[in-house]
């Protein structure tokens, strides 16, 4: 199964939706002709790993399309078409018109959503694969939180990349950063090691001039799925044939030293120390009043002012999360010219 986020990372194995010109069996299909209506048959992927249907989470009145895993024993909705505009009286459909635009209608035959694409399409066909793809492209890609357990609208905390330096993944609370992953480093993100590659996926980050994005591919046989909580958490989940249930992987953030700028400007912070937060090798607090009292924001200041006239040389650290890069640029040139050129 393979996800990819375009202009950002979107590290899900959640859904695109595709449009195309060919003709496939009746049970994976929506076409102008064929529709998917409330009460009716669900849509089913070939291979029959995704269904879609009519749903009300929990104990909601409302009425939303959506799309789940077929064959496990709990209902595990991984998309929902009409989020920001549920059905409130039931009898809705769900169709493909002539421009090739996804619509959903209610009873009165009013447009509720419709996936908004102004790309027209011969004999337009909407087709749910294996894969789980469900959107239309779009420029900007981010994964938002729902507002609640029964109420799929957008909430406050949202999970994307950050195209501008070296793209990184970041979490935020509204508009506050809360985590961000660290830049790529060629095998993991530098801020999350368990993001290497396994012996069930392999993984990339992908760039060009006009484009980044971020890659899974796993085996068909392995459920994964990554969820963002309502209150801002961030998990990696594995489906467990044996205990029947979601098995957690990864939980962002872990621990304190997830949480954005924590130790401030040239800080470093390691959870198994006490206090959390140090300074890196040759500097100290800029505030050592507010350093004790734990208040960490200020980070930390040279002890002495650089000279680059002197004997001053680069220090190596590794197992590290780098600096944001969000204010940076990038040079895929060695360590030793790099120094060379810096100094």
């Amino acid at each position: 199964m393979k996800a990819l986020l375009r202009e950002s990372f979107y590290l899900s194995l959640l859904l695109c939706l595709c449009f195309i010109n060919q003709s496939f069996g009746a049970t994976d299909t929506i076409t102008t002709t064929h529709f998917l209506k409330d009460g009716g048959d669900n849509v089913a992927s070939t291979g029959g790993i995704f269904e879609m249907g009519f749903f009300s989470p929990g104990n909601s009145k409302n009425c939303y399309v959506g799309m789940w895993y077929k064959n496990i024993s709990v209902r595990t909705v991984v998309l929902v078409a009409n989020r920001e505009a549920p059905l409130t009286g039931g009898s809705g459909i769900l169709k493909v018109n002539k421009p090739g635009i996804l619509v959903l209608v209610n009873g009165t035959n009013h447009v509720v959503w419709s996936s908004n694409t102004s790309k027209s399409v011969h004999d337009p066909v909407a087709q749910l694969l294996d894969s789980g793809n469900l959107v239309v492209k779009q420029a900007e890609v981010y994964l938002s939180s729902w507002k609640n357990d029964e109420d799929p609208a957008s909430g406050d905390s949202t999970y994307h990349c950050d195209p501008s330096g070296y793209p990184q993944n970041i979490l935020k609370k509204g508009s506050d950063v809360v985590y961000r992953s660290g830049p790529w480093n060629g095998r993991s993100f530098s801020g999350n090691q368990n993001t290497r590659e396994g012996s069930s996926y392999t993984f990339g980050v992908y760039s060009s001039k006009t484009e980044v994005y971020f890659g899974y591919n796993l085996t068909t046989s392995i459920l994964v799925r990554l969820t963002l909580s309502h209150n801002g958490v961030l998990q990696v989940w594995t489906w467990g044939d044996g205990d029947q249930g979601w098995i957690p992987f990864l939980l962002i953030p872990a621990d304190n030293c997830d949480m954005y700028k924590l130790c401030g400007t040239y800080g470093s912070c390691n959870s198994q120390d006490s206090p959390e937060c140090g300074c890196l090798d040759k500097f100290v607090p800029n505030n050592s009043d507010a350093w004790k009292r734990k208040d960490w924001s200020g980070g930390c200041v040279r002890r002495t002012e650089l000279n680059c006239l002197q004997e001053d040389v680069f220090l190596k650290y590794s197992h590290i999360k780098l600096p944001d890069t969000r204010n940076s640029w990038s040079n895929m040139t060695d360590t030793r010219r790099m120094q060379e050129y810096l100094l």
